[in-house]
């Protein structure tokens, strides 16, 4: 198995600083030291913006990159930051294999190693990387389900030989704001399943960046699906990647928790599986695979059946937002604070509601007087 004098570990993004964060969040500084303590002696990157904390910081080589800032009116058009400091890493990478991670991943293991050699065959078409990338499931999205989006692979964590990493962030930024904000000043396409108004996601950008440097890819929004690219989407995953589920990997993702719509849309090893078996190892053989037919069920129940789609939308908000405290560095103090906040919120919404009454019954008093 490789050893971890082999790789490096570019970990890019804020530094989280401990207890100056929200309660579930586990700081940089827990992060590195997993880091370290799982791949002992590998070398570690990290790439942060100037005029960040760095005290207590365990690092070997340290990268900090202009900002090129967030854009305006959008929370989550993010992709030009985690390209420049992805970029900006990797370029003082010196070791034969890479980890691309972020600065709020902890690691409980080396999984991925276990399984960066284990599928060997490939395809000539579509044959992008010198060996297959290991990449996380989480956001990698099915767009056979009720998501629809395809070239979707999470942008998470990548592990790789040097030049394939290297390869695959060597895309140009994403013009701004016309990519995150595109469904403000465009018609929304009849296959849109959300209000989302990116043309593509983070996630597509990425890796339809990386694939139209070879190929001409149809996909003009991030809905885009059909006969027309369905091979094309499954044959560059399947060719290209190895989706691993976080425990597989051997790592937790501290900033979000998933719940059964995450569940239902994200592909799971097994449905990587059978992509490989279907473009690359036609000998392989599958395990058993109890999962999709349920998220097949349930995904069809959610583009279907409105009432569905909403109770698990209002059961997946309260589930995800109690497994993150309770899976937070100080869970008790996690979950007051977010019972605190829950009866505030309620709280307000009553006295809101008691206000608008009071308003509307004076109204109504002063008009019976009026006309009196």
């Amino acid at each position: 198995m490789i050893d971890s004098s082999e790789i490096t570990v570019v970990v890019q993004g804020p530094v989280v600083e401990d207890g100056k964060e929200k309660p579930y969040r586990f700081s940089t500084r827990a992060v590195l030291k997993s880091i370290r303590k799982v791949m002992p002696k590998s070398e570690i990157i990290l790439s942060t913006w100037k005029n960040s904390n760095l005290s207590g910081l365990e690092f070997d080589v340290l990268v900090q990159p202009d900002d090129p800032g967030c854009v305006p009116e959008s929370k989550t058009g993010n992709q030009n930051r985690q390209i420049v400091s992805t970029q900006a890493g990797l370029q003082k990478a010196s070791r034969k294999y890479i980890v691309k991670t972020r600065t709020d991943i902890l690691f409980l293991s080396n999984g991925f190693l276990h399984y960066f050699e284990k599928f060997n065959k490939r395809n000539e078409k579509l044959k992008f990387f010198n060996q297959r990338v290991v990449c996380s499931t989480v956001f990698a999205h099915n767009p056979n389900r009720f998501t629809r989006k395809p070239f979707y692979p999470s942008d998470w964590f990548f592990f790789g030989l040097s030049e394939d990493i290297k390869n695959l962030w060597s895309i140009p930024l994403a013009p701004e704001p016309i990519t995150s904000l595109y469904y403000k000043t465009h018609p929304r396409p009849n296959e849109s399943t959300d209000n989302s108004i990116f043309r593509y996601c983070p996630e597509q950008y990425i890796w339809l960046s990386f694939l139209r440097k070879y190929i001409q890819v149809p996909c003009e929004h991030q809905w885009d699906y059909g006969p027309h690219n369905q091979e094309l989407h499954e044959l560059s995953i399947a060719n290209n990647l190895i989706l691993l589920s976080p425990r597989e990997i051997g790592i937790k993702f501290t900033k979000y928790r998933f719940g059964i719509g995450n569940w239902i849309s994200f592909y799971h090893h097994a449905e990587w599986l059978e992509l490989y078996k279907k473009y690359c190892g036609t000998e392989y053989i599958l395990p058993l695979n109890w999962q999709s037919p349920i998220k097949n069920m349930l995904s069809d129940c959610m583009k279907n059946i409105p009432t569905i789609r909403k109770s698990i939308d209002w059961y997946d908000y309260r589930y995800v937002r109690l497994t993150q405290a309770w899976s937070s560095p100080k869970p008790l103090y996690a979950l007051k604070v977010l019972i605190k906040a829950s009866l505030l919120r309620k709280l307000s919404r009553f006295y809101g509601s008691m206000k608008k009454r009071w308003n509307n019954l004076w109204l109504l008093f002063k008009n019976v007087f009026k006309s009196a």
